[in-house]
């Protein structure tokens, strides 16, 4: 996983209150661990331990679903499994110049959905065996259920 992870260094700083003072100052964030209040009242969600930072207009809700190992297997096997999309699928049309997209790319998810952008419409491919996994175990978590995933290598 490490190499497609680009690490950068902090441009916060934490202060004692909680919250982080960007760079220039402008924007404070409030960073909770711990009982982050979630949607679901599943064994699964319960037991991870959730972290949130917020800010005006932001909410943000997150946990450590996979360990570095099983993420690095994760990403293995989606380099070895999936499909992206080449031709004229992997091209759009921006500034009245057709240009090939800059990251490889696929969409999976249930029958008939569909995801449009610049014009272009793709298409979802049936959800592999290794998506179904990831998307049930996020929905185990969050309480959210997923239709549709759009992958950007």
């Amino acid at each position: 996983m490490d190499r497609f992870v680009k690490k950068r260094k902090r441009v916060t700083e934490d202060k004692e209150d909680g919250t982080t003072n960007q760079a220039a100052g402008v924007s404070k964030v409030r960073k909770k661990e711990g009982n982050v209040n979630i949607n679901t009242d599943s064994a699964v969600a319960k037991s991870l331990k959730w972290q949130q930072f917020s800010s005006e207009n932001l909410d943000c809700r997150y946990t450590i679903l996979y360990s570095k190992a099983e993420a690095d297997n994760l990403i293995s096997e989606c380099e070895r499994s999936l499909t992206y999309n080449t031709g004229p699928m992997a091209r759009i049309f921006v500034f009245g110049k057709w240009r090939d997209l800059p990251r490889k790319q696929t969409a999976h998810g249930d029958d008939g959905l569909t995801y449009s952008y610049s014009g272009k419409t793709v298409a979802a491919t049936p959800w592999t065996p290794l998506l179904k996994n990831i998307r049930d175990r996020v929905a185990a978590a969050s309480g959210f259920t997923f239709n549709f995933v759009l992958i950007n290598r």
